[in-house]
């Protein structure tokens, strides 16, 4: 996660609506969520009202008031290689069979590039996204866009932590971008108009229910610039819902390879990739896995 940290277990608040008998997910994420689940828990009582103070149950709430579980058809999903937990031939086998596939790729401040390059070698027609999670300066992408074949490369998500570096990096070469946090603390227009941005990464846990999120769909729509439903490591409810959001407004392919890194889930059956594809059956909580609490009233 940010700043090298290793998480071992993910921890988050299921939200179940007694009218709808819909499910949602409140999992801020560490590192990159403005709330903590401690902060969730710390109101006296778990109300809407209470809840809708954070972007992470603003979210849930938005979820638990669908009371349907059913189906959602195939939606689209990159492969997502952490290479410093995955070895590269792991990964190929994920790969078999799959023709041009798209692989998120999670990178350090300081990558070692040779296993991207294999990567292209061996599977031929793959599209990269490559995600440096800010930690990048304008040099060390420069080095690595111009390494890379140049239709290999979909986009670098969230290069930089500092706004100026993308004025100096497309001065010298036109590497496409997509926003991710940026999208957090700005509202529509600026940096997110440059057409050198050419994905904008939607992450409902990190920004909240339909109104927030309406400002970026409508301006990728008047744009024409990519939309990315991303997950954030939370449960299957979560991305039940995340693969349903999808489903409904159509565009690229998705960032929703999230659910294999669990030894188990919350859900049956568990919504997991296969083939480059995010197909959700009908699905149910499993009473067993979550904690016997009170249930929100929504």
């Amino acid at each position: 996660m940010a700043g090298g940290v290793l998480l071992h277990e993910r921890r988050g608040l299921l939200i179940h609506n007694r009218v709808t008998g819909g499910w949602g997910d409140a999992a801020p994420l560490p590192g990159f969520s403005y709330e903590t689940l401690g902060e969730i828990l710390s109101g006296e009582a778990l109300t809407a009202d209470w809840l809708q103070k954070f972007p992470s149950g603003r979210f849930a709430l938005e979820c638990a008031g669908h009371s349907d579980t059913g189906p959602v058809p195939p939606v689209g999903v990159n492969f997502l290689w952490i290479p410093e937990v995955e070895p590269l031939d792991r990964l190929m086998a994920r790969l078999e069979g799959v023709a041009h596939p798209c692989v998120k790729v999670k990178l350090g401040p300081n990558p070692d590039f040779r296993g991207v390059l294999n990567l292209l070698a061996d599977v031929k027609g793959a599209r990269l996204r490559l995600d440096p999670n800010r930690r990048w300066d304008v040099e060390t992408a420069l080095k690595i866009f111009r390494a890379l074949p140049e239709e290999s490369l979909e986009y670098i998500e969230e290069p930089f932590g500092e706004f100026e570096s993308y004025a100096a990096i497309w001065g010298r070469c036109p590497v496409p971008v997509a926003l991710d946090e940026s999208l957090l603390a700005s509202v529509p227009g600026g940096l997110a108009e440059h057409p050198q941005v050419k994905a904008l990464v939607i992450k409902p846990t990190l920004m909240g229910d339909a109104e927030d999120r309406e400002p970026w769909v409508r301006l990728a729509a008047e744009t024409g610039k990519s939309l990315v439903w991303s997950s954030c490591f939370e449960s299957g409810v979560g991305l039940w819902h995340l693969a349903r959001l999808a489903s409904e407004t159509g565009g690229t392919v998705s960032g929703l390879d999230t659910g294999r890194v669990f030894a188990e889930d919350l859900v049956e059956p568990r919504p997991l990739p296969k083939d480059g594809f995010l197909a959700c059956a009908e699905w149910r909580v499993i009473p067993q896995r979550y904690a016997d609490q009170n249930e929100l009233m929504a």
